[in-house]
């Protein structure tokens, strides 16, 4: 397990050194306060990255909405990690980048490196998407990987109580039954980084 993060660590340093930045910057006011900043690579519904900002603010802290940051396909998640930390905005406490049309797949749907939480939007689909109610239990799924994820590039440990969003989930069943939202005492421990109280959810 260590070896492999620090052969990741390794690939994310090389790449970042090699590409340049393509990404625009917003075109939206600054905000004032902590925050922290959504980017979509690739094939990712707007409808989704809106939600999942607004999961975030309700619940954590204020978000900006990057925008869409151009990267060259085919990509992989420890590039667009790599471009990701070369472009991100330096003001946010870090920066949640929801990634779709990957044509490869790493073994996790998403993870924390460098104050950048990766999500791989597409394996949290469900498997039949048929069955009523799929986009609402995929849409959740996404909610809750994009916060456990910032809050972790933010600082926070993973927690051990099943309902807290910050548990860790070794399956999709586990995912499905985990809260949305952090449990009392990582609530403390996030409004202590924070320095502020967390939104009333």
């Amino acid at each position: 397990m260590i070896t492999r993060h620090i052969a990741f660590s390794l690939i994310v340093l090389a790449t970042t050194l090699t590409q340049g930045c393509r990404h625009p910057a917003s075109t939206k006011a600054p905000v004032a306060g902590p925050h922290v900043s959504l980017v979509t690579v690739g094939k990712v519904d707007p409808v989704l990255s809106t939600r999942v900002a607004l999961w975030i603010e309700n619940n954590l802290v204020a978000v900006v909405d990057k925008g869409t940051m151009p990267i060259k396909a085919p990509y992989t998640l420890e590039t667009v990690c790599a471009q990701a930390i070369k472009e991100r905005d330096q003001t946010a406490l870090a920066t949640v980048v929801l990634v779709g049309g990957l044509t490869k797949h790493g073994q996790t749907h998403g993870f924390v490196f460098n104050r950048i939480a990766l999500v791989d939007v597409d394996m949290l689909h469900p498997t039949d998407a048929k069955k009523k109610g799929w986009e609402e239990q995929f849409t959740r799924r996404v909610e809750k990987e994009s916060l456990a994820g910032v809050s972790y590039a933010m600082g926070m440990p993973a927690c051990v109580f099943s309902l807290c969003a910050l548990k860790p989930a070794e399956s999709m069943e586990e995912l499905d039954a985990k809260g949305r939202n952090l449990c009392p005492p990582c609530t403390q421990k996030m409004e202590a980084i924070l320095g502020q109280k967390l939104p009333q959810p």
